[in-house]
């Protein structure tokens, strides 16, 4: 027996914070009822790093049909999220630093209930409006997941949608460790693309009673799994007076395993919105 099958929707998982955008820290698996649907209408699913898939049978029970025949069958397909990168809520914007009795919930349909169109979440990107409490999915899941899909189909549902993250936008902190560093003179961190400095030299406390030297951006800088090509660790710096001593031309992203605690800036919220990298 031949079969043929062609794509009924694909979605695909997005993040701003790598490099072309696709975002691989997700597994998605088929509710069972999703499963016992695929079964009788000839569905397939098929689930990639970045995106998951379902496909349909061109000839179905001797009888060839369209991706518009299917798509005027009253179905609800039903997937569940499970969070891979555990790192996810270091480097994503609009999130808060935990999620307690809460689940992501994606859909097409939209609170009012048309159909949304490109994303499966109720703005540009993933937030926490895409909340719901986990009470609510108690019946269908033994462990809670991250997050729950449910895609409705209609005529006009789109071959290709899409989740995506925000990359956090955080203060950087550089601190000056290692001996021959902090000896330096006039250290500044400077950014040759805007021509301004991170604010500092300041002498900051670190444990086993160690100090340091830190420099703070003037404002939060998003997060980028690239590196930063504008920022140069130099000495002898005077604002105004470009004969400074290159250190370091270019520095080191921060560790997305790492937030720091130690500076004391504070966000709009009052959590701690610094991460730091070591020199």
């Amino acid at each position: 027996m031949n079969f043929k099958y062609d794509i009924l929707f694909t979605v695909n998982f997005r993040h701003a914070y790598f490099k072309g955008g696709n975002f691989n820290g997700l597994n998605v698996v088929p509710l069972s009822e999703t499963t016992l649907v695929m079964r009788n209408y000839g569905l397939i699913f098929k689930s990639f790093p970045d995106h998951f898939t379902v496909m349909y049978d061109t000839e179905f029970a001797g009888t060839a049909r369209s991706r518009e025949m299917i798509l005027q069958e009253d179905i609800t397909m039903n997937f569940r999220l499970n969070l891979t990168d555990f790192a996810l809520y270091n480097y994503t914007g609009n999130l808060p630093s935990a999620i307690n009795n809460a689940i992501f919930y994606f859909s097409n349909v939209a609170e009012d209930g048309s159909f949304k169109k490109g994303t499966l979440h109720q703005e540009d990107f993933v937030s926490t409006k895409d909340f719901i409490d986990a009470a609510a999915t108690k019946d269908r899941y033994f462990s809670l997941p991250f997050g729950h899909v449910d895609l409705r189909f209609h005529q006009q549902l789109e071959k290709n949608m899409e989740i995506k993250f925000a990359a956090r936008s955080v203060y950087w902190q550089y601190i000056l460790l290692a001996g021959h560093m902090k000896d330096l003179n006039a250290p500044a961190i400077f950014n040759k693309s805007t021509r301004r400095v991170f604010k500092g030299p300041e002498i900051v406390h670190l444990p086993e009673n160690r100090t340091g030297i830190a420099f703070v951006s003037e404002e939060p800088m998003v997060l980028n799994s690239e590196p930063n090509r504008f920022l140069q660790l130099v000495e002898n710096y005077e604002a105004g007076n470009d004969k400074y001593k290159i250190i370091m031309d270019i520095l080191p992203n921060p560790d997305i395993n790492i937030i720091s605690q130690n500076f004391s800036t504070e966000n709009s919220n009052g959590e701690k919105n610094v991460i730091t990298i070591i020199l």
